[in-house]
């Protein structure tokens, strides 16, 4: 710790100094070249108010301070830096004007645009004989200050370096260039960072402390002014910016690891079930291939079981043949006995009469068959017609007499039923369409909750539908406003006006041209299309509002987009005042009436009755249809009943028609007896009766024994041949039977050997020839059939199996072995169908994933297409993702986080640590200042740092520290849980948001981490004697010796200044403007002392006050003037001169020069 020392005694000018400045062109400093020249000493700038001390001061700030950090005229009170300005120091600005045309302040300038402007400071530092010039050159490009920066190791002049270039200013620039010990820079950077090097300035924060001494009053808060003064901000940015762009790269990656896994659970259920898809194809195809062995299979079943079957038809068909040969030689010998018999009855005449008579009585019963069966029809289509049916010919014929009258009565019944039929048919039409129109209409009213009849929604919706178009983009006028609820008497006329309105589409100009020409193209639509194009009105409306106004009687949709447009629709095309009564309404010039009547303009009346105005049924505006929904509800119940009525109506005449058309076609058969013979069965039957009399007379006579005996014999013959007859036929009925299986047998196994495909087709179609009598020699065919034999496997073993196992329950015999092939292919097209209704799940349901993949990564599926047949495509993608994405995404995730971002992360938070200790390093190094300056009697001043631990800046710590936590561990920390934590952090250091670049400021200021007070201490035992957090409530004398002490402090660290150096390349300069001017005399004289004992050069910028203290401290006084008021003018005096001058002043005013 450095100790107490005098103050220095001796002119030892140390370290970098200020020995002259010049300008050119700087502000009211016009056309020449302007200096001071401090020497390296103490020097007092002073003039009046305005003369032109801050610009000095301004050309100084500028060859030290970055531009950007300066408002120019600070110390003179400018607060913004629209007051002053390089531009307006370039070109000399000195006052403004009013113009009188415009009335606009016009600034005033001392110079044109194409000058060039030259500042220049020469320092020099003795020690080691080191000269330093640090100059700026401006000038205008485009109404802008350009510039370049030169530092020279030469003592430069502005007269003798910067002149005599022809205005060019790139030739002075190559000019300086080429000079030796010169360096020009284009920034000030660069500029600045060469000059500091040479100064030994260490930090930019100093350049910055430069800047505040010009204007200091007081310390104001402490913590922000070690902090900002004495304190090195944390240079963070860079590494701030750093972190952000590797946890951009760890986000990405962190990215493409959920991505991947996304796309990985998305894509494997889809894996598994396009695996069950595969197997349900292939269980597909392996049950087609079966089923097209199911024929073969049951084919070569069929073949086994009718080669038996025709070998033992073959048998019973020779055995019936030769029993029905038997029986038939057996017969013919009967019938011969029978022949002779009949001969001999026949050849008696009794038998000659007897069969003349039975002959007679055979025909008669004949006739009484078929009179009875046209009496029994007369006699019904006589009740039929409602005449009498009565069997006698009067009667008959009387009839007969009235059938062409009837015929006519009938007729004129049936052309009276069938006109009535046919209105009511009409008028059935008309109830029908009604009542289909109802329907349809309620049950789209049911569906929505608007008016618009359906056929106007119809073709909207068509609209919308072949144009991919929501409907709700376009909607009808009539869905959009309502009547208002208390406005119930004038809804029928508010709902007449604007029927037409109402009805009309609303097209927002985005679809109006794919709209317009749809419509114009399609003739299919059905319906009256009026659609309205939204363009914004161009028109205002010229008559007023009123209150009883149509406009104000209505409500439009709040959600509406077209709310608006249709609220100015409205008023300029529907503003007609309701009128109360009649006088109003013919008063108005736009009105409507209750009933109805609409006035548009002085001649334009009208007023449509065709409907009902409270009929609500027709009321198509607003979004409750519910009262139009009973409506409709009562009108379909009478529409129904009217119909079914008309309906039992039609019922009732198609009834009478059919009864008249029964008895019509009556008619025409009864006209069609017109015998009576042909009906009068009673005198055939007496007719028969007398023969049948005559006849059993005769043959009971005593001359027709023999004969009856004969007959007798004859007819037990005959019995008996019939009875062999019938056995004959039934061996003609088994051979037949027997012929009819072989021949179906045979071509059955013929078929058969076809399915099964592996006999020689030729010699098979040979042997199977059936244009042949194959009963001729059927033995040899049947053993030419039974000898094809089926020696080669046809089918394979598994599918035999597989068909096999449907028939365990089953017996494979020829009369159910077609039932069993069906049954078997029937249990196969079920499996088949339950295989594909699984396939078309399947497929649905993998395609509605793919579609999903391919929405969700559409550059990824850009090759793909989400059809089944793509399924190999995303086994692959997802081959690709399991196998190589996601552990490669993964793997890059983990070594990013780990060596990456957590890494850096980790260094960030170690030099945050770091810095941290460097600070509590600075304020030891400033305190070592501070006890070197005595601040009151046998007291020095301490700067005391606490820890601040709020929670935004314990919690960045926390979240640090976890975040970086286990770095070097064994352990697997890099997993969702540590991205988490470090995405929490660096989520607000990437933040744009206000509110996070203010907490990051904060939290990565190290300087932001500590609070700052000063501890004025006792020398003798260091105890506290009083505790300064700020130089609030502090007398004016007591806030100014605690800057200076401070501030001292602050320079003697900032500019590297060590005590009593008798040589240092340290910067030794300082501009103190006005301070001393409005300090206490002490407070002014201490501060004086303070920097002298620092060994600093003071240029003093003040007004004529103070001058009697300030003077002791000086060598020099630069007094600048501007007598014109707009050329300034500076001179410069030796103390001595100085004094000669104030004594002769004081002499004259017999005043002091500060009054």
């Amino acid at each position: 710790m450095n100790s107490t020392f005098e103050f220095n005694t001796n002119d030892a000018r140390t370290g970098f100094r200020l020995h002259r400045m010049e300008v050119l062109n700087w502000g009211t400093f016009n056309d020449k070249v302007f200096s001071i020249s401090p020497e390296g000493y103490n020097a007092l700038l002073t003039g009046d108010i305005g003369s032109g001390k801050s610009t000095l001061v301004d050309a100084l700030t500028t060859l030290i301070v970055p531009h950007h950090k300066i408002v120019y005229n600070k110390a003179a009170g400018a607060e913004n830096k629209t007051e002053r300005n390089l531009y307006s120091y370039i070109r000399g600005e000195h006052t403004n004007k009013k113009d009188e045309t415009t009335g606009i302040s016009k600034a005033i300038y001392l110079r044109e645009d194409n000058k060039y402007t030259v500042l220049l400071a020469y320092f020099y530092n003795e020690g080691y004989e080191q000269h330093i010039t640090l100059a700026q050159v401006f000038w205008l490009k485009n109404n802008k200050p350009e510039k370049f920066f030169l530092i020279s190791g030469q003592n430069l002049g502005i007269k003798e370096h910067f002149s005599d270039f022809d205005g060019e200013i790139t030739k002075l620039k190559k000019r300086l260039k080429n000079q030796n010990h010169v360096e020009v820079f284009d920034s000030f950077t660069q500029y600045s960072d060469k000059f500091r090097q040479v100064f030994g300035i260490r930090q930019t924060e100093a350049l910055d402390l430069f800047y505040q001494t010009v204007s200091m009053k007081s310390v104001g808060n402490l913590t922000d002014f070690v902090r900002n003064q004495m304190l090195g901000k944390t240079d963070v940015k860079s590494k701030i910016d750093d972190l952000v762009l590797s946890f951009g790269k760890l986000t990405e990656a962190h990215n493409s690891v959920l991505k991947a896994k996304r796309q990985h659970d998305i894509l494997n259920p889809l894996i598994g079930d396009i695996s069950n898809y595969e197997v349900q194809v292939e269980k597909l195809g392996v049950t087609k291939h079966i089923l097209t062995d199911v024929p073969k299979y049951f084919a070569i079943e069929k073949v086994s079981l009718l080669k038996k079957e025709l070998i033992d038809l073959k048998n019973d068909f020779a055995a019936y043949k030769n029993q029905r040969e038997e029986l038939s030689n057996d017969i013919q010998k009967l019938q011969e006995v029978h022949r002779e018999l009949k001969n001999t009855i026949e050849k008696s005449e009794i038998a000659g009469q007897l069969k003349k008579m039975l002959d007679n009585i055979d025909k008669l019963g004949l006739d009484i068959i078929e009179q009875t069966k046209v009496f029994k029809q007369y006699e019904a289509l006589s009740k039929e017609l409602g005449m009498d049916s009565t069997l006698d010919m009067d009667t008959f014929y009387s009839n007969r007499k009235k059938l062409e009258s009837l015929d006519e009565e009938i007729e004129k019944s049936l052309s009276a039923l069938v006109s009535k039929r046919d209105n009511l048919v009409i008028e059935k039409g008309n109830w029908e369409s009604k009542l289909s129109g109802l329907k349809i209409e309620l049950a789209s009213l049911r569906l929505r909750k608007t008016q618009i009849p359906e056929k106007s929604l119809e073709a909207r919706n068509k609209i919308g539908l072949d144009l991919e178009i929501d409907i709700e983009e376009i909607p009808f006028v009539g869905e959009l406003i309502e009547v208002k609820r208390n406005e119930n008497d004038w809804e029928g006329s508010i709902e007449r006006r604007l029927r037409d309105f109402g009805l009309s589409i609303l097209v927002p100009e985005k679809h109006y041209k794919r709209i317009s020409h749809y419509i114009n193209t399609n003739t299919n639509l059905k319906t009256k299309i009026v659609y309205l194009r939204t363009v914004p009105h161009d028109k205002r409306n010229p008559f007023e509002i009123k209150d009883s106004s149509l406009i104000n009687k209505i409500n439009i949709k709040d959600d509406s987009e077209f709310y608006e447009w249709l609220e100015k629709e409205l008023e300029l095309k529907h503003n007609f005042v309701c009128c109360e009564n009649l006088e109003e309404f013919q008063r108005e010039l736009y009105g409507i009436t209750k009933t109805g009547q609409i006035k548009t303009g002085r001649v334009k009346h009208e007023k449509d009755d065709r409907r009902d105005i409270n009929d609500k049924r027709a009321y198509i505006l607003g979004w409750s249809n519910t009262e139009k929904i009973k409506l409709l509800e009562i009108d379909e119940g009478k529409a129904f009943t009217s119909f079914n009525k008309i309906e039992s109506e039609i019922d009732s005449i198609k009834d009478d028609q059919l009864d008249f058309g029964n008895k019509k076609n009556a008619l025409r058969d009864l006209s069609k007896i017109e015998d009576f013979q042909s009906i009068n069965f009673k005198k055939t039957v007496i007719e028969k009766v007398q023969i049948k009399s005559d006849y059993d007379k005769l043959k009971s006579s005593k001359g027709s024994d023999q004969y009856n005996q004969l007959i007798e014999q004859e007819e037990q013959l005959g019995r008996t041949i019939v009875e062999k007859g019938k056995g004959l036929r039934k061996f003609d009925e088994d051979i037949g039977g027997v012929k009819t299986k072989i021949s179906t047998g045979a071509v059955q196994l013929y078929d058969a050997f076809k399915i099964v495909g592996i006999v020689d087709q030729i010699e098979l179609s040979h042997s199977f020839n059936f244009e042949n009598d194959i009963f001729e020699d059927l033995s040899h065919y049947i053993t030419l059939w039974t000898a094809f034999e089926i020696k080669q496997e046809v089918i394979s073993s598994s599918n035999k199996a597989l068909i096999e196992s449907y028939l365990i329950d089953y017996k494979i015999q020829l009369p159910t072995i077609d039932q069993l092939e069906k049954k078997t292919k029937e249990k196969l097209d079920a499996v088949l169908d339950s295989v594909n209704r699984q396939l078309m799940s399947l497929s649905s349901k993998i395609t509605g994933v793919m579609q999903k993949y391919k929405g969700e990564f559409p550059t990824e599926a850009a090759d793909v297409d989400s059809k089944i047949e793509f399924k190999d495509d995303f086994k692959n993608i997802h081959k690709k993702i399991v196998a190589d994405d996601l552990p490669k995404f993964e793997e890059r995730f983990r070594k990013l986080l780990k060596e990456g971002t957590i890494n850096e992360l980790l260094i960030f938070k170690n030099n945050l640590e770091r810095y941290e200790k460097e600070i509590k390093k600075k304020i030891e190094e400033i305190n070592n200042h501070l006890e070197g300056i005595d601040y009151n009697l046998g007291t020095y001043i301490k700067i005391i740092e606490d820890k601040i631990t709020t929670d935004d800046i314990n919690q960045f710590k926390n979240d640090l520290r976890h975040s970086t936590e286990g770095v070097f561990g064994d352990n697997e920390l890099y997993s969702e849980e540590k991205f988490i934590q470090v995405k929490k952090i660096l989520d607000r250091f990437s933040s744009v948001q206000e509110e996070d670049k203010k907490w990051l400021d904060k939290v990565t200021d190290v300087r932001q981490w500590y609070t700052f007070g000063a501890s004025e201490r006792n020398r003798e035992d260091q105890t506290e004697r009083e505790y300064y957090s700020d130089s609030s409530g502090k007398s004016g004398g007591q806030k100014e010796k605690l800057a200076y002490t401070i501030l001292a402090s602050a320079i003697a660290y900032q500019f590297g200044l060590s005590w009593g150096e008798p040589r240092s390349r340290s910067f030794r300069f300082v501009v103190i403007d006005e301070a001393f001017g409005r300090g206490s005399d002490e407070s002014t004289r201490y501060g004086l002392r303070l920097f002298e004992k620092l060994n600093l050069q003071l240029l003093i910028v003040t007004p004529l006050q103070k001058i009697n203290i300030i003077e002791d401290y000086i060598n020099a006084v630069h007094f600048v003037s501007n007598p014109s008021g707009y050329k300034s003018l500076v001179r410069t005096l030796t103390k001595s001169a100085y004094l000669k001058e104030k004594e002769k002043f004081l002499q004259e005013q017999n005043a002091p020069l500060n009054d």
